[in-house]
């Protein structure tokens, strides 16, 4: 997910609803979606209740716009890396890794709510199923053509490397949350991707990665 906070600029109208999404994202993140009451909201926004409801009519609707901010954030930063070939969809990965390390309450929030969209009545659902179909294929594309140029050292399809990837990364985080100060979360997705012949530099967005 995208950095956790909500910036918009706009009129009057416009500037409270980024208050209150803003106070749902922080309580989203601290207490759960399930655990949140519109009350909490309000209370967290410094509005009323009914003040609240005349901008969102349900919690629902503010999970959902939250969520489709954040995946509009996630296709802006990822075309950052697009100039560089389908190798920097590796350096985008350590990014998003970098960045979730000073962020804890953006990875808390997205432990939280993937958890919770294993409900199938969720309204968060749709979007995590979506999001992990749309990663996976990518990063199986990536991982096909690289296997093309260096085949790994074991049987291993591109589809295969690319839903190991994603659940490293998310029992990473999970980890990374429980246990303060152990876990180092890029240097081990680094790791990861060198035993496939993937090195992505320091700087990813300086200069690309090679391949063994």
């Amino acid at each position: 997910m995208s950095e956790a906070k909500i910036v918009r600029r706009g009129t009057k109208g416009e500037r409270t609803r980024e208050r209150i999404l803003q106070a749902a994202l922080e309580l989203f993140s601290e207490q759960g979606f399930t655990g949140t009451s519109v009350r909490d909201i309000a209370a967290r926004a410094e509005m009323t209740h009914a003040g609240l409801l005349h901008h969102f009519p349900s919690k629902d609707g503010m999970l959902v716009e939250i969520l489709q901010y954040s995946e509009q954030q996630d296709e802006i930063n990822a075309r950052r890396f697009s100039d560089y070939g389908i190798d920097r969809l590796f350096a985008w990965i350590i990014d998003v890794v970098e960045v979730n390390v000073s962020r804890p309450d953006r990875v808390t929030l997205y432990v939280r709510l993937s958890a919770e969209a294993t409900d199938a009545e969720h309204p968060a659902r749709a979007y995590f199923t979506r999001r992990y179909t749309r990663i996976v294929a990518a990063l199986e594309g990536a991982f096909a053509e690289h296997f093309v140029v260096s085949p790994p050292s074991y049987e291993l399809s591109a589809r295969e490397a690319a839903v190991s990837i994603v659940a490293l990364m998310d029992g990473l985080q999970l980890q990374w949350l429980l246990l303060p100060g152990t876990i180092d979360m890029p240097t081990l997705v680094r790791t990861h991707l060198a035993s496939l012949g993937i090195h992505v530099p320091a700087h990813p967005w300086i200069e690309g990665p090679s391949r063994d």
